[in-house]
Order: structure tokens, then sequence, then C-alpha cells
């Protein structure tokens, strides 16, 4: 078999289009190439980011392309690094298209006539000939109700997402998607091989292999908070990255006394010397604020946006770029793979291992600063007895009458939907028969375990991820997650819970530690979470009012028949006159989703 290869730094020049006549690239601005077409017999790698076999230094694509020739897709689940790749077979007229690992990169595709299209730009598939720019008002209802049950799914018909870890294999009579990568034991979904506590030594090796794997050569940034998983990136960067010049911390201060930060953001960039930029966040009745910013935003971006402090991160990372950071490290990943989801108290009941539940509810407590019957209540109730007998009855009802199990869980979940989403009836039907007919979890799993696989395939980890590279691309700056880093989340995968959550104090054990001694007087150990809500609820009552009038309403939403006009203003009326902090991220999701739909029409 003969090998070729094109490799290209900016494939968001590129769409490739697979056919019967072969694999074409569609070259788009500065991409130069020699031979834009694939035939029979040929062996083609295009690849976007960087990439790199585990255990190896950087590799170039002639030696990936020689590897693949020798192992085939068994080599897939060595590959590390942030890309996308698409290897074409010309012998076996078969074409791969590969998402990294943990899905840094993004990859995408659609149909148009007998064409496979690929690009890491929903943008540049959109406006390809034969692609609809149709939006998906499923998408959109399912945003304001808070539910994203596929993993493919984006904002538009014709667009599909290929999922973090994930291959796509088109043939010309096939198109399949396969798990390539799986940190669970032989791909077993419920199957773990828990690590013994002597290897949690490991840890610090491997956080500081994913800090320098992510790190710039020249000046990193560090999008630097009050909180643990941001620091520990700040602290193992100084400590043991590599040279490089002085590094620049990028803060948000908060104003307001529930969020405020401030004093550990400047405390931690002193200690560790770094430059810092702080931005200041506050609420002002009267003068252009966070929400507005975020807004405009919204309007410009190529989907809806998730973080509503994007507005603010963006100035962030514009003012890292122009002092001269090729790179923003983030902490992001660190809830995910660095704290006990609470569903563990069901494991815990089932088991009878009454002595662990206690310490998980004493970690509640310690870290989100609960009274004792407060965390008893969520640990025992909401997230122990109250999920067991739920599963029990799903389970009987599955086995007996399954379509009884299916129309309680629709009856469920239309409790949760807000009153003005989805007018019409049939609408509504879809949209809660669609989310009540996935599976449920299947009687005797682990719902520890199931909610780290949701850690894995969560569409809202693959859109946060997403907007994290736009907003890098915007600004031309990296923005790099080291807790996302496949052989670190492997790592924490296998890591017992009750080694998390230690004995009975605020969770993080594996950072926290690190921290209580390289800052012994900042208070790392008791630190709790902060919580910005109350915060929130003060921009919207500032903002709130002024933003939804000149909105002039969710026209658009209503138009496609998403949400009942008029229901929603009384729900946004009642708001912005006083409603509880809990709901008011809703006046947000309106704002941002109609904001954005009237962006696509510009």
């Amino acid at each position: 078999m003969e090998g070729d290869w094109v490799a290209c730094l900016d494939w968001e020049a590129v769409v490739a289009g697979w056919s019967s006549s072969g694999l074409r690239l569609r070259p788009r601005g500065g991409f130069r190439s020699d031979a834009t077409t694939a035939t029979r017999g040929e062996l083609r790698l295009i690849l976007a980011g960087a990439l790199e076999l585990a255990g190896a230094r950087r590799s170039r694509a002639e030696e990936l392309l020689e590897s693949y020739q020798g192992r085939g897709e068994s080599l897939f689940a060595s590959l590390r690094g942030r890309f996308a790749a698409l290897i074409w077979d010309g012998a076996e007229r078969r074409l791969t298209a590969l998402r990294d690992p943990m899905g840094i990169y993004p990859l995408f595709y659609s149909r148009a006539g007998n064409e496979t299209l690929l690009s890491p730009s929903i943008e540049m598939l959109l406006d390809l000939a034969g692609v609809s720019r149709s939006v998906d008002r499923v998408a959109l209802a399912e945003h304001l109700w808070h539910r994203w049950p596929d993993k493919r799914q984006t904002y538009f018909e014709a667009v599909r997402r290929i999922p973090a870890g994930h291959a796509l294999e088109v043939t010309e009579d096939t198109e399949k998607l396969v798990r390539y990568w799986d940190p669970a034991s032989a791909g077993d979904p419920d199957r773990v091989d828990w690590l013994d506590p002597e290897e949690l030594a490991q840890f610090p090796v491997l956080f500081d292999r994913a800090i320098r794997r992510n790190a710039a050569a020249e000046r990193s940034g560090v999008f630097l908070s009050g909180g643990l998983d941001s620091v520990a990136i700040a602290s193992r960067l100084r400590d043991s990255g590599p040279k490089q010049k002085r590094p620049l911390a990028l803060s948000l201060a908060f104003d307001h006394a529930e969020c405020d930060e401030l004093p550990i953001q400047s405390a931690v960039a002193a200690t560790l010397d770094f430059e810092q930029e702080i931005q200041v966040v506050a609420a002002r009745p009267g003068r252009r604020g966070p929400l507005e910013r975020a807004a405009d935003l919204a309007s410009t971006w190529p989907v809806p946006l998730l973080n509503v402090w994007n507005g603010e991160f963006s100035r962030l990372a514009q003012a890292g770029r122009e002092r001269g950071c090729d790179v923003i490290l983030t902490g992001s990943g660190g809830d995910d793979w660095l704290g006990v989801s609470p569903y563990y108290a069901a494991d815990l009941l089932l088991s009878g291992r009454l002595v662990t539940l206690a310490r998980l509810i004493g970690g509640l407590r310690s870290s989100y600063g609960l009274s004792m019957a407060e965390a008893a209540r969520i640990g025992i109730w909401r997230f122990g007895v109250r999920v067991v007998l739920r599963q029990a009855a799903d389970g009987v009802l599955a086995r007996l009458v399954p379509s009884a199990s299916r129309w309680a869980r629709q009856r469920r979940l239309r409790r949760g939907m807000p009153r003005w989403l989805a007018p019409d009836r049939g609408f509504r039907r879809e949209l809660s028969e669609r989310t009540g007919s996935l599976s449920s979890l299947r009687f005797g799993s682990s719902f520890y375990v199931r909610e780290m696989r949701r850690g894995l395939d969560h569409p809202l980890v693959a859109l946060e991820l997403e907007e994290s590279f736009e907003l890098g691309r915007r600004f031309d700056v990296k923005l790099a997650h080291p807790f996302f880093d496949p052989d670190l989340v492997e790592f924490l995968y296998r890591v017992p819970p009750r080694l998390l959550i230690g004995d009975g104090g605020p969770d993080r054990k594996l950072v926290r530690r690190m921290l209580e001694l390289r800052f012994p007087d900042l208070g790392f150990d008791s630190l709790r979470k902060s919580d910005a809500r109350a915060f929130f609820g003060q921009l919207v009552r500032a903002e709130g009012r002024r933003l939804w009038q000149a909105l002039g309403g969710a026209r658009e939403l209503g138009r496609l028949g998403i949400l009942d006009p008029r229901a929603v203003e009384e729900e946004v009326g009642a708001m912005l006159d006083g409603g509880r902090s809990n709901t008011l991220f809703r006046f947000w999701d309106l704002v941002n989703l109609e904001r954005w739909l009237r962006g696509q029409d510009s």
C-alpha cells in the first residue's frame, strides 16, 4: 500500500468531502496542498491540532501513518493530544474520522447528496451548497429545558458531532460511529479496575506531565480563580512546568461578598511571582454590564453560549494574548474528575457502608457550607433513598410493563418542563418521548460509575470544550485544560471514591493536600466552593429589564413554536420583579437563545 499524507496546521481552512469517487479536500483561505484528491490505493492522513503516540515524543504525520499501516485501528487508543484527524484508506475505500480522546478539538460532519462532509467548523459546513442551515428546534427546546440527551446532536438539523474518543467510519455502504478510547476496564462501562491506595502517589507525576503537555514554550497564562482547580494548575506550572517567561494570572474579580475571591487570587499570584491581570465584574444599574456583553457575544457565536461569563473571559483572553501568552491554562475538568458525585450515596446505602456515607455527608457539609441537617437530607434522601427507590421501581416496571416504565419516566420529566415551553401538544410530546425513551440504569450497576460515564459522554462537556476552542480561536490563543488530559483522566477514573472523600472534610483531597503545603497561610484545608447565584441575581435585576426591553421579547423562539411568547412575558416579568435566584438562570437562557437566533438571520 502506498503511503502519502497531507497535514495542515489550520484545518479550519479545509472541509473534507467523501463520496464513492474518493476523498476530496475543499481548500479555503490560505491552505495550500499539491494534491487535494485521494483516490484508490492511496493512504492519507489529514491532521488538525497536535497529536502524539502515548509514551512517545510528539510524532510526525509520516510516522503516525506508518504506525497505522502496521497496527490498524488498534493504534487509535494510544493517540494523545488535541486533534481532529482523517485517515483515508484507498485500498479499503474507507474514511475514518477521529476526534481526540477528551474532545478538546472539535469535529463535525454532515451529508450533502452522496458526500459525507467533515470539518472542525460548523460554520464552514453550513456555508457549503447542499447543507441546510435550518436550526434544530428540538435542540433549542432541550437547551431551555436543560436536557441534552444526544451527544451527537448540534443546534442545526444537518450537522452532527463526532463525540470525544470516537471515530466515524464511512464506506460506500455504511456510516458507523465507534468508541476507540475508554478508561473503563476492557471497555466495559460497569467495570473499573480500582487503584490501590499506594498508587495515589502517581497523581503529582501525571498532573505535572499534563501541565507540561499543555503549557506554552514561551509564555503561559492561567485563568486564575480562587478555587482549588485553577490554583493547583498555577502552582504546578510554576514549580514543575517548563522554563519560560514569567507566567500571567488572568483573574475575574466578582464584586459581591459571596463570590469575592480576589484576596486569594492576589495572594496566590504574589506567592508564585505571577504577573496578574484583573478584570472587575460588577452590577452597576444603568451601565452596560456583563449580561449585555454576553448577549452581544451570543449573537456572533456559531452556537448558543453556555457560559454567561464568556463576555468577561473574552476580555481576559484578549488581554493575555496582548501580553504575549500563546496558551492560557484553565481549571476546567476539575469538577468532573477530582470531586465525588453525591450519587455515591446510593451505592453506599445499597451496600450498607454507613460509615463511609457519614463521611460523604460530612464532605458535602464542609464543601458547600451546609448545616448538618441540610447535608444529611441531600446525602441520605435526595441522592440516596429516593434514587434507589426510583431505580427499583423503574426496573420492575421495565421488566413487567415496558410501556408503563417509559410513561412513568416521561411523566416525571414533564413535571420539570417550564409551562411556557413547547406550547404545541405534539411538540411537547416529542420532547418528553425523546428524553423518556433513554435507557435507564441497569439494576445492580453503580450509580457512581454511571456519573463518571456521564463525565465522558455528556453533551454539555463537549459544548463547553467547543466553546473554549472558539474563544481561543477568536483571540489567537490556545485555551488548554490539563484536567482533561487522557492519561490523567484514566488515572482519576480508577481512584476509589472513598479515597477522594477522605475523613469527611471538604472534597478534592488530591489537590487540597498539595495546596495546603504550598500555601500554608491561605486556608485551603477548609476552603469552600464559591457561590455566584446571589451575584447573578443582582446582575439580572441591574441589567435585565433594560436588556429585555431592548430585545422586545422572545420573537424568534416564538416564531419557531419553541415557546409561548405571552407566557414567557409573564415569567420574565415575575423574574425581574424579584423572582427566586435559583430560577433566574432561565432569563439568561431566553436572552441567549433569542439573540443567537437573530444573529443567524443577520
